[in-house]
């Protein structure tokens, strides 16, 4: 059987046009809202500015690029419109959670094991420190 006339793998230019919208636009929007908490948690995670810059968007081409491709190579198979725009729908939110699980694995496995504020903040002197809680008892 030729793989040009399966049903199955058929994908006309309507869907390939509409797939590629529907599924640049919803991962462009996630991977924005994602962008500035993503960068400030990669500042502390990589220590540098220019770290947490090429993390950031590594991350957002994981994200926008991983369901892309989840989308293009499994959408294809609907029998109308309906069923083709909610199974890319569906392949996109699989794509972004996917590509979710992967950068969070990658950051726990990348932190530090204590918060950096701890490892710069000086041993506290109890002794000479006029805290309430160092005060003579009354």
């Amino acid at each position: 059987m030729n793989p040009a006339h399966d049903p199955i793998l058929a994908i006309d230019w309507l869907q390939l046009v509409l797939a590629a919208v529907l599924t640049l636009g919803l991962t462009s929007i996630v991977a924005l809202i994602i962008r500035g908490p993503l960068y400030g948690v990669l500042q502390l995670v990589c220590g540098t500015d220019v770290a947490a810059r090429f993390w950031t968007t590594f991350s957002a081409v994981l994200l926008v690029m991983g369901p892309l491709f989840l989308v293009f190579t499994a959408a294809g198979g609907a029998s109308n419109l309906a069923d083709f725009v909610r199974r890319a729908v569906y392949l996109v939110s699989f794509g972004v959670i996917g590509a979710f699980l992967a950068i969070g694995s990658a950051m726990m496995l990348c932190a530090p094991r204590r918060p950096p504020a701890e490892q710069r903040a000086a041993p506290i002197d109890r002794q000479g420190s006029d805290a309430p809680w160092n005060a003579p008892a009354e």
